[in-house]
C-alpha cells in the first residue's frame, strides 16, 4: 500500500462505480464498459494473462481482438503508470497489472478475510463491511460475454459471502441496540438466515419492539416461502417470552386409518421422535419442551431418506410410559427416539436414546452439552446437533437393512441403498455395480429423483463425458434429477455435481448446490458438494464456508467428500498458496488417489518457487501416477477457467519433469 498523498501514488476503487485516484485526485474512468471490465479483471486475478485468454474472454473474433484489445490497454496504461513506475506490463504472449506498490481495496477485503476472525479488530471489519456496501464492478457488465459473466458472478459471490461472514461476526459480538442494527445488517445479505432471524427476532422482544419483531418473523417466512422453503418452528418461538408464553399450537389432523404394509416399508428407516423429559422445570418451560420436540422433528424431516412421524402423535404420548411395541404400532414406526433435558452447573444437557420399537431394544444413546442456560439457545444449538448424530445413525441403519434383504425382494429404496454401500462406499468405488442397482431402482420406481442423480453420478464416473451422445443421456439424467429432487438435499447436489462433470453445466449445477442447502442446511452431502460446485465454479471464498459447515455436520465422515482437498482448490485459486499446500497435503493422508490434491500440491509449491517441495510433490503423485501430466483424471478436472486448469496442468508437468531428472 503506498501513501495516497504522493504524486505517483495509485489507489483502485472496485467497489460500486470504479474509481481510480493517483495523489488522492481521481483520475477520468474509460467511457468504454469492456475496457473497464478488463482493468477489473486484471486487477482482481492479479497474475499474467495470456493475450489470446483476454481475446476470447472479451472479443469476438470477427472484430480483430488484438488491435481491440491494444486499444484497451493503452487506455488502462494512460490510469495505472507513473513516471518511472509502469504498472501494467505487457509482454508478447501475457499480460498483468503490478499492484505492489498501489492500494486496491479488494485486496485489503481478501487479507482481511484469510485472518481468523479473531485476529481482526471490530473497527477493521467494520471498514471492510463499509468497503463492500457496493456491488464489485458495478457498471462493468458484460451480459454478451458469458465467461466473463460466470467470473464476475463467481467473484461478487466471494465478496458477499466475505460480507456475511464479518456481518455474523461482528453480530455475534455486539449487544443492545448495536446487535440489533448488526443483526439487521445479516438479514439483508441474507434473508433465508434463519438463525439470525430469530436472534433478532428476541433482541427486539428483549428491547420492548414486540411489534417489529413479528414484523422480522413474518418477513422471513415469507422469503422461505417464496424459496420454496419452510422456515423452522424455532423462528416462532423466537417470539415468545419462555415462562408465561402460551405452548405452541398443534395443528388439528383428521383421523387417518392405520398406515399400510406399504407405507411401513417403502425402504427407509421410520421414526418417531417422543417428548422430551424435563427434569428441570423451574428453568426450561413446557412450551420450550414442546418447542424442542418440535425442531427436531422439522430437521429431521429434511432427510428424505428418513421417515418420521409427526409431531401431533407424538404428543399423545407426552407423560406416559407405554410398551414400546405398542407405541411403534401406534404412530407406525420401527424406531423410537426418547430423551431428557436437565440444567445443571449452569448448563444444559440433552441426553438421547434410540430403541427399537419391537422389542424396546437399545441401539444407542449419547449426550449433547450445551454451555450455558440460555434455553432459546439450546432450542437452535440442541435440535441441530442431536439430529445430525442421528441421522446418519439412522441412514446406516436403513442401509445394512437393505444389504441383508435378498436382492430379488428388495424396492426402490434398498437397491438405492445397495448401490451407495456396495458401490460409492466400496474402496475403490465400483461404478458399475452401482449402475446396476440404480437401474434396478428406476425399474421399480422410475420417477425416483434420488436414483436418478446417483445413476447420472455414476455416468459421470464411467466416463460418459468423453462420448457425445453417452454425454447427453447423463446431462439430461443430471437435469431431471433436479426437477423431480424438490427439497431433497442430496438429489440436489449429487445431480448438480453430475452436470458439472459430464457436461462443465455450471449454471444448473450452481442453482441446484443453493437449492441443496438451503433444503436441508445439516446435509453434510449437500455443504460438500456445493463447495466443490462452486470452487470449480472459480469462487474462492463461499466454498470455504461451505467446507466449513460441512465439517460442522459430520467432522468425522468429511474425507468421503475430500472437503479438505476442496478447500486446497479454493487455497491456491486464491493466491494462498501455504494454505492450499496444507489442505492439500492433509487431502492425500486421507485418500493418497486423489489426483486434485496431488495436483494443487505441486502447483502450490511452484506458485512459492519452492522447487524441492515441488520435487519431492512430483515423485510422490508419480508413485500413483506413472503417467504424470497425460494421467486420463487430470484432464477431467471440471475447473470452469481454462486459464486456470493450463496453469495447473503446467505446473504438474514442471514437476513430474522435476522429479524425473
Amino acid at each position: 500500500m503506498t501513501d495516497a498523498t504522493t504524486p505517483d501514488s495509485l489507489s483502485l476503487r472496485m467497489f460500486g462505480p470504479m474509481r481510480v485516484l493517483r495523489g488522492g485526485a481521481a483520475l477520468e474512468i474509460p467511457a468504454s464498459r469492456k475496457t473497464r471490465a478488463i482493468l477489473g479483471f486484471l486487477a482482481l486475478t492479479g497474475r499474467p494473462t495470456s493475450r489470446q485468454r483476454l481475446c476470447d474472454l472479451f472479443f469476438d473474433r470477427p472484430d480483430d481482438p488484438r488491435a481491440a484489445l491494444r486499444w484497451s490497454l493503452a487506455k488502462i496504461r494512460l490510469l495505472v503508470d507513473a513516471p518511472g513506475r509502469p504498472r501494467l506490463v505487457a509482454e508478447r504472449d501475457s499480460v498483468r497489472i503490478d499492484l505492489s506498490s498501489a492500494d486496491l481495496d479488494v485486496a485489503t477485503v481478501l487479507a482481511l478475510a484469510a485472518r481468523p476472525p479473531e485476529a481482526a479488530s471490530d473497527s477493521e471489519r467494520r471498514a471492510a463491511l463499509a468497503l463492500i456496501a457496493g456491488d464489485l464492478l458495478e457498471d462493468c457488465e458484460l451480459p454478451d460475454r458469458p465467461d466473463y459473466a460466470a467470473w464476475l458472478a463467481s467473484q461478487r459471490q466471494d465478496m458477499h459471502a466475505i460480507a456475511l461472514r464479518l456481518a455474523r461476526t461482528q453480530a455475534e459480538r455486539a449487544s443492545g441496540e448495536q446487535r440489533i442494527v448488526d443483526l439487521h445488517r445479516v438479514l439483508a445479505l441474507d434473508p433465508l438466515d434463519e438463525a439470525a432471524a430469530a436472534s433478532l427476532a428476541r433482541a427486539l422482544v428483549a428491547a420492548g419492539r414486540r411489534d417489529d419483531a413479528h414484523a422480522i418473523v413474518a418477513a422471513t417466512e415469507r422469503a422461505f416461502l417464496t424459496a420454496g422453503l419452510q422456515a423452522g418452528p424455532a423462528l416462532r418461538m423466537s417470539l415468545r417470552s419462555g415462562r408465561t408464553a402460551a405452548p405452541p399450537p398443534v395443528a388439528a389432523q383428521p383421523p387417518s386409518a392405520p398406515p399400510s404394509p406399504a407405507a411401513l416399508d417403502d425402504g427407509r428407516v421410520s421414526v418417531a421422535v417422543m417428548p422430551f423429559l424435563n427434569h428441570s422445570k423451574e428453568a426450561i418451560s413446557d412450551d420450550l419442551m414442546d418447542g424442542l420436540l418440535e425442531a427436531t422433528v422439522h430437521m429431521l424431516s429434511k432427510f428424505r431418506d428418513i421417515r418420521v412421524a409427526g409431531v401431533a402423535k407424538a404428543l399423545q404420548f407426552k407423560g406416559a410410559v407405554r410398551d414400546p411395541a405398542a407405541m411403534g404400532e401406534a404412530l407406525g414406526v420401527g424406531l423410537l427416539i426418547g430423551g431428557s433435558v436437565m440444567v445443571r452447573d449452569g448448563a444444559m444437557k440433552l441426553r438421547y436414546r434410540l430403541v427399537s420399537a419391537q422389542d424396546g431394544a437399545l441401539i444407542t444413546s449419547g449426550d449433547i452439552e450445551h454451555a450455558g442456560a440460555d434455553t432459546f439457545a439450546l432450542l437452535e444449538d440442541g435440535p441441530a446437533r442431536l439430529t445430525v448424530v442421528l441421522a446418519k445413525r439412522l441412514i446406516d441403519f436403513a442401509r445394512a437393512a437393505a444389504i441383508a434383504a435378498p436382492a430379488e425382494r428388495r424396492n426402490a429404496w434398498q437397491h438405492y441403498y445397495a448401490a451407495v454401500a456396495e458401490g460409492f462406499a466400496a474402496s475403490p468405488a465400483k461404478y458399475e455395480l452401482a449402475l446396476q442397482h440404480l437401474n434396478r431402482a428406476l425399474d421399480a420406481a422410475p420417477a425416483f429423483a434420488r436414483a436418478v442423480g446417483a445413476a447420472a453420478w455414476s455416468k459421470a464416473c464411467l466416463g460418459y463425458a468423453d462420448r457425445p451422445a453417452d454425454r447427453q443421456e447423463a446431462l439430461m439424467q443430471a437435469h431431471r434429477a433436479i426437477r423431480l429432487g424438490g427439497d431433497d438435499a442430496e438429489t440436489l447436489a449429487v445431480a448438480g455435481w453430475a452436470a458439472v462433470h459430464v457436461a462443465g453445466d455450471f449454471d444448473a449445477a450452481l442453482r441446484a448446490a443453493e437449492q441443496a442447502v438451503r433444503a436441508n442446511p445439516l446435509s453434510r452431502v449437500a455443504w460438500s458438494t456445493a463447495g466443490w460446485i462452486r470452487t470449480m465454479a472459480g469462487e474462492t471464498e463461499t466454498p470455504l464456508h461451505d467446507f466449513d459447515r460441512a465439517e460442522a455436520c459430520a467432522a468425522d465422515e468429511t474425507h468421503l467428500d475430500n472437503v479438505d482437498g476442496g478447500r486446497a482448490f479454493a487455497y491456491w485459486l486464491a493466491r494462498r498458496y501455504d494454505d492450499a499446500e496444507r489442505a492439500a497435503n492433509r487431502s492425500i493422508e486421507r485418500l493418497p488417489g486423489h489426483v486434485g490434491a496431488h495436483a494443487v500440491a505441486m502447483a502450490s509449491a511452484l506458485a512459492k518457487r519452492d522447487l524441492r517441495a515441488a520435487r519431492d510433490a512430483g515423485e510422490r503423485f508419480l508413485r500413483v501416477f506413472p503417467d504424470g501430466v497425460d494421467t486420463a483424471a487430470l484432464a477431467s478436472i471440471p475447473l470452469r477457467d481454462a486459464e486456470s486448469k493450463r496453469l495447473l496442468l503446467h505446473a504438474v508437468g514442471e514437476a513430474c519433469a522435476a522429479a524425473r531428472a
